[in-house]
């Protein structure tokens, strides 16, 4: 599973990559339910039959929204069955143009409404929303500019007959969360304006219109806004984590609260546990239900390293109840490489990285001793042809076989993972 740390190269290349799709096969879930899939294709043929555009259109796909969708299928108008779909699209001669398309299925899928969103280049973000009492969903999307970060936000409900914008409101990064599990969604915004004014406001729906509820002043010193979360900061109370760059490269966390209808500071990113060197972005890494906050830390001995040379451990910690930080894990990435190690707990603060002029050879060793208590060996295919019958195979790749030699060390096999189940170097 991917860890989410962060070298600079990775973050360029992830920003890169992220944006906007431009292909009639929109990214699609892995956990798609076979009538979903058999739903999509079916109006994916319509639209092509019906021909909406003389020349060849450009599905969107949200730029920061969790979900890389570009065809949303839900229950938009509350009768239990999600047969209503919604997508975008621009023709490359109006690139300054968005059209939005409301389609619903009877027997088949029928184009409802069209409506066109003028002067935005890009779609951002997007959410389903659900209002309470309310069996029909919403739809929260928000539209921009490539490297302009100021946003505009448009929540849309849907009719027989058309489609309707219910609220709007400018922003740089938003999301859409039930933060206080009372069945309806919260429409969570961040305002950066670099120097000037940092903001986080809390919309929530009343009487058919959304109404900003509370907000919190943050730090606009900051770089910008790499992420915004939504999940749980620990048992029961959710909150936003946000990832932010603050200096050159070094990064911090903030992670907002909800209580009694305002948004309340629990971590603050100013505090100095929260500072690291890199962005690390805030996940649930050991898959207990809570997000945990990344911090990158120099393995000990190599502290007088260039910048540039140095490996890197992450330390993983959860916010306790008084605002301090619990270490949970510790991990070693290897972007380089395309794996990383999550150390047992019994080796927490307590190990280092080897020093090797091999760099098919990583031994993870104890600082008070220099005891080897685990070496990972990297093999090429051929390589390996030779070498199997003296070694332990941990994980292989299409070039590559990653082992172990020692029979004892067996135990530790369970601490390497490949960064993607698809690598392919």
């Amino acid at each position: 599973m991917m860890k989410s740390v962060l070298l600079l190269l990775v973050l360029l290349l992830t920003v890169l990559l992220g944006g906007c799709g431009l292909n009639l096969e929109p990214p699609s879930s892995l956990m798609k339910s076979p009538k979903v899939e058999k739903n999509e294709q079916a109006l994916k043929e319509q639209i092509k039959k019906d021909s909406l555009y003389r020349t060849r259109p450009f599905l969107l796909t949200p730029k920061h929204s969790e979900e890389k969708r570009s065809i949303y299928i839900e229950d938009f108008d509350g009768d239990g069955e999600k047969n209503e779909a919604v997508f975008f699209y621009k023709n490359e001669k109006k690139p300054f143009e968005i059209k939005m398309v409301f389609y619903q299925k009877k027997d088949q899928w029928e184009k409802v409404a069209t409506k066109t969103i003028q002067n935005y280049g890009e779609i951002t973000d997007l959410s389903p929303i659900q209002v309470k009492g309310q069996k029909a969903m919403l739809l929260a999307a928000g539209f921009g500019y490539e490297g302009i970060s100021e946003k505009k936000m448009h929540i849309y409900r849907f009719s027989a007959s058309k489609i309707e914008d219910v609220f709007q409101t400018s922003y740089t990064r938003t999301i859409a969360a039930d933060l206080d599990g009372d069945g309806s969604s919260e429409i969570i915004t961040l305002s950066l304006q670099k120097g000037k004014e940092f903001t986080a406001r809390l919309f929530k729906e009343d009487n058919g219109y959304f109404i900003e509820q509370s907000s919190l002043k943050l730090d606009s010193s900051i770089n910008g806004i790499e992420q915004m979360k939504d999940g749980y900061y620990t048992k029961g109370k959710k909150g936003v984590f946000i990832d932010v760059g603050v200096g050159a490269h070094s990064a911090s966390t903030y992670v907002l609260g909800y209580e009694e209808g305002k948004l309340i500071m629990k971590l603050d990113a100013k505090n100095k546990e929260a500072i690291k060197s890199m962005i690390v972005y805030s996940e649930d890494v050991n898959e207990n239900g809570i997000i945990e906050i990344g911090k990158t830390v120099v393995p000990k001995g190599w502290e007088e390293e260039p910048f540039v040379s140095l490996p890197w451990f992450v330390y993983y910690y959860e916010l306790k109840e008084d605002g301090s930080l619990k270490e949970v894990a510790e991990h070693y990435p290897n972007y380089e490489q395309g794996y990383e190690l999550t150390f047992p707990k019994e080796w927490f603060g307590l190990v280092t990285i080897a020093r090797s002029t091999n760099e098919h050879k990583l031994t993870i060793e104890r600082v008070k001793d220099g005891k080897n208590l685990f070496t990972l060996y990297r093999f090429t295919n051929k390589e390996w042809e030779s070498q199997s019958k003296s070694y332990i195979e941990i994980e292989n790749t299409l070039k590559h076989v990653y082992a172990m030699k020692a029979e004892e060390e067996r135990k530790y096999g369970s601490l390497f993972h490949l960064l993607s189940e698809n690598i392919r170097d």
